[in-house]
């Protein structure tokens, strides 16, 4: 099944939760003091758009990143000085492991 533009828009909005804590990296001596990691959650079980196929698609290729009781994929990125920019890159990553199942 191919995922629309639309779809993934709703998923997003509807289906994923982001959660910012504190990085622990490069950035200076006021990085550990600002939530700019982030987390990226999604309940690969309670999805409502994605079929039973690319759901197991998703737990088979992304083992590693889910949380198996609870079929919860979690992603995160640290890599930035900034909380956007590392929003931005893991649900940019995101929409690339949906594409991956497609």
């Amino acid at each position: 099944m191919w995922l629309s533009e639309q779809t993934i828009s709703h998923i997003l909005k509807e289906e994923v939760r982001l959660h910012f804590s504190k990085a622990h990296g490069h950035g200076g001596q006021k990085i550990n003091k600002k939530r700019t990691k982030a987390e990226l959650y999604f309940s690969i079980g309670g999805s409502h758009y994605l079929t039973q196929e690319e759901k197991q698609s998703l737990i088979d290729l992304w083992w590693n990143h889910v949380h198996h009781h609870s079929q919860v994929l979690i992603l995160t990125c640290q890599e930035e000085r900034y909380q956007k920019a590392n929003k931005e890159k893991v649900m940019k990553h995101f929409v690339s492991l949906l594409a991956k199942i497609l």
